[in-house]
């Protein structure tokens, strides 16, 4: 990960106040997580440049919040 680099993520808009995001590795495996902290999305995917510290504090959240999924799209046994 580098700094103002979200490559990694795609976001959704899903409503006042949330986003759909989806995180994905290095490896092909990626986590899908709906966002309501709206500071972290303004201090990534709104800002016009994106600290690591941020971004490394968004992949954090999908990772706890969101599903986890193989590269090939099925979802890990939780």
């Amino acid at each position: 990960m580098k700094a103002n680099d979200l490559s990694n993520f795609s976001f959704a808009f899903a409503g006042a106040g949330h986003y759909k995001v989806t995180y994905t590795t290095g490896h092909g495996d990626y986590w899908k997580a709906l966002i309501t902290d709206m500071p972290s999305i303004d201090r990534t995917k709104n800002a016009d440049w994106a600290k690591l510290s941020d971004i490394k504090h968004l992949a954090n959240i999908c990772k706890r919040t969101g599903t986890h999924y193989h590269a090939n799209g099925e979802p890990f046994n939780e």
